[in-house]
């Protein structure tokens, strides 16, 4: 049987007006943060009416951070980052209240009240290796090895060369006044 031209055309527009519809992830901009949620702004403009139109902002957003095996990885979002909103299928609200799984608490799909935020897009020339940092402090690991750049505040002992720092000692110095030359 052959396909209606009218049909498929009826079709096809109600198809792309149910898509339009549909929230499924999108790039955007950090406007503030409070440490666990973020403002942000939508990158891309919507089409309304046959206007582009700057979209309103997501607000209250979760961060989505990396988790496993007891620790976690979560940037601290500064305004101007940009990152991606990531639109859940189904309501998110129950799972945020009680951390376990079960029906969501309303009928909502792919819509932007159910939203994670994802950051950590970057363009242009990145550092090589697995680095985190900002322009001043980092930590860098490369195949030649570990360089931090800033200043380090260390919290515990350190064990170098099975060298304690915190309760070794110096041979052959006399106490005193003076002080011990320099590392050999």
């Amino acid at each position: 049987m052959p396909i209606n031209d009218l049909t498929y055309q009826y079709e096809e527009a109600h198809d792309k007006t149910l898509m339009e519809k549909i929230s499924v992830c999108e790039m955007a901009r950090v406007i503030s943060s409070t440490g666990s949620m973020v403002n942000l702004q939508p990158l891309c403009h919507q089409l309304v009416d046959g206007q582009y139109v700057i979209q309103p902002p997501l607000l209250n957003v979760p961060i989505a951070g990396i988790q496993g095996g007891g620790f976690t990885f979560k940037p601290d979002y500064k305004t101007g980052d940009i990152g991606i909103v990531i639109y859940c299928d189904h309501d998110k609200d129950n799972f945020l209240m009680t951390g376990r799984d079960g029906r969501p608490n309303t009928l909502r799909v792919h819509d932007k009240s159910d939203a994670f935020f994802l950051g950590g897009i970057t363009t242009g020339n990145l550092p090589s290796g697995l680095y985190f940092g900002n322009s001043g402090n980092f930590i860098q690991i490369t195949d030649a090895g570990l360089k931090i750049s800033g200043d380090v505040t260390i919290d515990g002992n350190v064990v170098i060369n099975n060298i304690v720092f915190r309760s070794h000692t110096h041979s052959g110095v006399t106490a005193g006044g003076s002080s011990t030359g320099g590392p050999q």
